[in-house]
């Protein structure tokens, strides 16, 4: 009760062990603010995957308003702001490919073509193992905003997978020439955009007063 009766204005973070309540909590925290003048369209919910954004929704459902914030992964919501800038013409459209055969397979031939030929057969390039070890080292790049250097470094790598490095900025340049964006994207070309076009932040940013994260 304390929590969901704090002044509006207030920044919470509320940390608890799984299955005590928290999102319960979200739940009421929405009513509360809502009935206190917040309006559901200056609200954001943002959850870590689709069935918390499906459960959650179905929680505010149970709440007496008519319109409801809008709930979203952070993937989606990411995906949504590179729509808004790709329709004020600031950002180039991408063709989203969520297919995991395609993900694999774009890597896979990116190993094949980037990667020296004299290392083919030392790293084996063309199994499995080695496939899912490259995708690894890309989201890893992705997920840190690290550099590839310093995600080969820090994470330790085989120094025979060193070729990995130039693997990885290849590939990315082999992505955006085909202008296709993967899951793991959606987050990451959002981010990298806004740090190389700081303007473009001005158009998606401070829209919601009032954000709430179910991590």
């Amino acid at each position: 009760l304390e929590i969901i009766h704090v002044e509006p204005k207030s920044n919470l973070k509320v940390i608890a062990v799984p299955g005590s309540g928290k999102s319960t909590v979200l739940v009421y925290r929405v009513d509360y603010l809502m009935k206190n003048g917040i309006s559901a369209d200056n609200m954001l919910a943002i959850m870590f995957n689709d069935s918390a954004t499906v459960n959650f929704k179905q929680d505010l459902s149970s709440l007496e308003f008519m319109n409801l914030p809008e709930v979203k992964t952070y993937h989606s919501y990411a995906r949504k702001l590179g729509f808004i800038l790709e329709k004020l013409g600031l950002k180039q459209k991408s063709k989203f490919t969520p297919n995991q055969y395609q993900y694999r397979e774009f890597y896979k031939n990116s190993l094949i073509k980037f990667i020296p030929m004299h290392l083919h057969k030392p790293l084996d390039i063309k199994s499995p193992k080695t496939v899912s070890l490259f995708i690894q080292f890309v989201e890893l790049c992705k997920s840190s905003l690290m550099t590839p250097e310093e995600v080969f470094k820090q994470f330790k790598f085989p120094l025979t997978h060193y070729a990995f490095v130039e693997g990885f900025h290849s590939s990315e340049q082999e992505r955006h020439a085909q202008n296709i964006q993967f899951f793991s994207d959606l987050i990451y070309d959002l981010v990298v955009f806004c740090k190389e076009n700081p303007a473009a932040i001005d158009k998606i940013s401070n829209k919601h007063d009032v954000l709430l994260v179910d991590e």
